[in-house]
């Protein structure tokens, strides 16, 4: 398993000493939707993308206290469970389900040392990043986020925990007008005032192309000077057309004849 410095760090301030190995269950990743009827055309859009999505559920949100498993039972007030599906990924539950795994929610003040790491991190980040040191604020922004997806190979329901809670943090936008939902981004038909905009974790921030077109194929988009390409190398991607579903761009080389590889003047 891996066990880096970021992790490291991370477990100093929410120590973690039950293991469950993501060998054991299947964890679903980052949440991916679309809405058929915005599929294949155009439209105006209008984008929400929110601060950290998954450092803001520590700040949120009271975390199951994974080193003191409960065992089956029903979920009960301030409690959370999991339960493995017929696929065999570890589902989170709320209160009044039944739970293979049960465990009681920290309280505020066992969570202090977690926020306050959390906050340090995220506003060394910013600080970083508005004095245009790019490598200390990657460097920041990977202190939270690598550990977070290193902690999917050493505690799968503390990673299911808080990729739930990040999904439902987002989805309670969701309306008719919703296009679709990237991880920790809302695309809409419509401006949505009443989504908080702001610089703080947890806030979202507007994308500069709102209210141009946008084209959506499945999960792939086409966007003003974005583009989201699933599927297709990252060094074709501007050349690839969504619409079409074609690559525009010539090859380099041909081969003419037997075995001759030559420079393509087309």
């Amino acid at each position: 398993m891996c066990n880096g410095p970021y992790y490291q760090q991370f477990i100093k301030h929410f120590p973690i000493t039950v293991e469950i190995p993501k060998e054991q269950y299947r964890a679903k990743g980052a949440y991916i939707w679309y809405n058929e009827k915005y599929q294949k055309q155009w439209i105006k859009c209008w984008a929400y993308d929110i601060n950290a999505s998954y450092p803001t559920v520590f700040i949120k949100y009271n975390a199951p206290n994974v080193n003191n498993p409960l065992g089956y039972g029903v979920v009960e007030e301030n409690q959370v469970g999991f339960v493995t599906d017929y696929e065999g990924f570890r589902i989170m539950v709320d209160k009044g389900e039944i739970a293979e795994e049960r465990y009681e929610l920290l309280s505020d003040k066992d969570m202090e040392p977690i926020r306050k790491y959390v906050k340090d991190s995220f506003n060394a980040k910013n600080y970083y990043k508005k004095v245009g040191d790019k490598i200390n604020a990657d460097k920041e922004k990977s202190r939270l986020n690598n550990a977070i997806g290193v902690l999917r190979n050493h505690n799968i329901d503390l990673y299911t925990w808080i990729l739930t809670k990040a999904r439902r943090e987002i989805e309670q936008w969701v309306d008719e007008d919703t296009i679709a939902i990237n991880t920790d981004c809302i695309y809409s038909a419509k401006p949505r005032p009443e989504i908080p905009l702001g610089n703080n974790i947890g806030e979202y921030k507007e994308d500069e192309n709102n209210g141009t077109e946008i084209y959506f194929h499945g999960s792939n988009y086409d966007w003003g000077n974005k583009k989201c390409m699933r599927g297709v190398v990252k060094e074709l991607q501007n050349t690839y057309d969504l619409v079409e579903s074609v690559q525009t761009r010539s090859p380099d080389y041909k081969i003419q004849g037997y075995l001759e590889i030559v420079k393509n003047e087309d």
